[in-house]
């Protein structure tokens, strides 16, 4: 097997006549984005809650509260993301 190195963006490791590549690290903002459920549901905290929120009404901001789950469109993406 003969390795040339301009061909990868991350030089792989020989490890038992093989080569391997380096494992994938986790997205730095998605991780503080995003937490996973024990079922595996991907959840997100609610956005337009961060300020102006003296022009929004109690009911507004009751709502904006707490998490929810990433909608099934965006559900593969923040796996990639996250490297689940």
């Amino acid at each position: 097997m003969r390795f040339v190195a301009t061909y990868y963006l991350c030089a792989p490791i020989l490890n038992n006549n093989r080569f391997i590549m380096p494992k994938m690290k986790t997205h730095s903002s998605a991780k503080k984005r995003f937490s996973v459920t024990g079922t595996g549901k991907v959840k997100r905290n609610r956005a337009r809650l961060r300020h102006i929120a003296s022009t929004k009404t109690k009911k507004q901001k009751r709502h904006l509260r707490g998490s929810v789950v990433v909608d099934k469109t965006e559900h593969a993406r923040i796996e990639r993301l996250l490297v689940i």
